[in-house]
């Protein structure tokens, strides 16, 4: 029996049933006035209806289970029209390797693997150019010349390798490995440095994961000459950017002196994936799994604000915080939306960025087919394509990568969503604000700006004075620096969240100390907020302090 004749069936038993089921309900409406034989009729025709529902239960079973097999039928056909080997965009990948070993002077030897694992055609077409830019970067910038490798003992021979496999989630892995000197991570950050991409105050914090995707950063390269090949600090930020269109990733790994490896991870086809099911002021959106990091709830009171971003810390990591509905211009959910108190949060992770967005509610994972939005509208910003619902409905799929890029517009705490109330404004009586500060400039500065934003001010020169002012008197929010004679500003703050009276006071701190582990050691101490000196504006410490109290 086919989908549509089964479907069929079902629809008419069912409207038998509810028929028989109508007709019981008229039957007790009449109770009163039913006799010994009637009620023994009745008790006969629920008894049935009741059978008849048991056995369209069990129909109904079975048809589901016979339609989901027939939808799995369907996609693995569609994945399989689509599918191509690799061997195609490996054919020329001997010839690349054989020019750029005569343009180097350099023995080079190239191994594949697993060239017939079969991926979408349309992804294969994209991966051309940084297949290039991969081998280049390993003829050139990994493998030494002869002279080199027979000092450090190496074999004359250098070695590329690419290797393609499925794992068990069937993404392609796709793996770019040569055995040349690693990546000197020194000359990676100085050239971040150069080009701006990193301060000198953060180099303490980078991992060696984040060093090495500096290299990803456009301008950014090893190289201390410019040669046609590579030097220019492009070719990698043009792979990056590739590779996450495809909904993809890149991770490299890397050995001084033995060599380095780059592996992408690309869904094996763009019409079918795996997806996960939010919402967004009442509306419908999927985004990719191979994106999504963690969901988690959150209380408002979690959020701090850093340089006048909302930030939130997740397992001892601070990330910014946008609300969704910001990025996609969607009016935001009013405030009984949030009665819970909790709000939830979706982390999204491209190539090692990340951000936080504020959503409605997640309803799990989902696998289908995805289009894009047709030739009128080729790319649309934040969009990825569209879906259908097991429902029939049409559901936008969202770019997690453009989403990541897109939320530094709206991480400004200016922009506050709408059931975040402005209470120093609405206030009968002014609010009492605490200033620690031993300079005396910064201090009378500090002190002038909050007056004027309607706040009544006591200042205190160092975390001790304030510690014990705030112990005699009632205040409604701290604002102090850290580095202060007698106790500084963590101290401050940590026996301010020690003490019983006092550990739901707001703290801001206003500092000199850029670097993001005194941030998160701020954070850490319990501070709300963390506002950096040199780029200090008015506005930023009186938007802060309105959302505080």
């Amino acid at each position: 029996m086919s989908v549509k004749t089964s479907s069929d069936y079902l629809r008419r038993r069912l409207d038998e049933i509810l028929a028989r089921v109508s007709t019981v309900r008229a039957s007790i409406g009449n109770y009163d006035s039913i006799s010994g034989k009637e009620l023994s009729k009745l008790k006969r025709e629920i008894k049935g209806a009741e059978q008849d529902l048991a056995d369209f239960s069990s129909q109904y079973s079975d048809f589901n289970r016979t339609a989901g097999r027939k939808v799995d039928e369907l996609l693995i056909a569609a994945r399989t029209t689509l599918l191509s080997p690799f061997t195609s965009l490996l054919a020329i990948a001997p010839k690349i390797v054989r020019d750029l070993s005569k343009e180097f002077d350099k023995e080079i030897k190239f191994i594949t693997e697993g060239e017939r694992t079969e991926i979408d055609r349309r992804i294969l077409e994209q991966l051309k150019d940084p297949m290039i830019h991969l081998l280049r970067n390993c003829a050139d910038h990994g493998i030494e010349t002869k002279a080199e490798r027979v000092s450090s003992g190496k074999n004359i021979e250098g070695k590329i390798s690419v290797k393609v496999t499925l794992d068990f989630e069937r993404n392609v892995i796709l793996t770019f490995e040569d055995d040349g000197k690693g990546i000197n991570k020194a000359a990676l950050i100085n050239s971040a440095i150069k080009c701006g991409v990193i301060k000198n105050s953060e180099i303490t914090t980078l991992s060696d994961d984040d060093i090495y995707n500096l290299m990803f950063a456009s301008g950014v390269s090893t190289k201390g000459f410019i040669t046609d090949i590579s030097g220019r600090g492009i070719g990698m930020a043009v792979v990056a950017e590739k590779i996450e269109a495809l909904g993809g990733k890149i991770l490299v790994t890397s050995n001084e002196g033995k060599g380095t490896k780059f592996t992408i991870t690309l869904p094996q086809t763009l019409s079918t994936f795996r997806g996960l099911h939010i919402t967004c002021s009442g509306e419908d959106f999927i985004i990719p799994t191979t994106t999504v990091e963690k969901v988690t709830r959150i209380l408002p009171d979690d959020i701090r604000i850093i340089e006048s971003t909302r930030s939130i810390k997740i397992d001892g990591e601070v990330i910014s915080l946008v609300y969704l509905s910001d990025v996609l211009n969607i009016k935001k959910r009013q405030k009984s939306s949030y009665e819970s108190g909790y709000l939830n949060v979706l982390i999204l992770n491209s190539n090692n960025k990340k951000c936080a967005f504020v959503i409605d509610d997640v309803f799990g994972e989902t696998e289908g087919l995805i289009k894009d939005l047709g030739s009128q509208l080729p790319h649309v910003k934040n969009i990825y394509g569209a879906t259908i619902s097991g429902s029939g409905k049409v559901v936008i799929v969202l770019n997690s990568h453009e989403l990541i890029i897109n939320s530094s517009e709206y991480k400004s705490i200016n922009d506050r969503p709408t059931f975040e109330t402005d209470l120093g404004e609405n206030s009968s009586t002014a609010k009492r604000v605490l200033i620690a500060e031993d300079s005396i400039t910064i201090r009378s500065m500090l002190k002038n700006f909050v007056e004027n934003a309607g706040y009544e001010v006591t200042v205190a020169v160092d975390g001790l004075e304030a510690f014990n002012l705030l112990k005699r008197n009632s205040f409604d929010l701290v604002v102090s620096d850290i580095e202060m004679p007698r106790m500084n500003g963590f101290e401050l703050t940590q026996r301010i969240r020690e003490d019983y009276d006092l550990k739901n006071l707001p703290v801001i701190l206003v500092t000199a100390l850029e670097s993001k582990e005194d941030q998160k050691k701020g954070l850490d101490a319990g501070a709300n907020a963390y506002i950096v000196k040199s780029s200090f504006e008015k506005s930023n410490l009186t938007d802060t302090i309105k959302r505080l109290i």
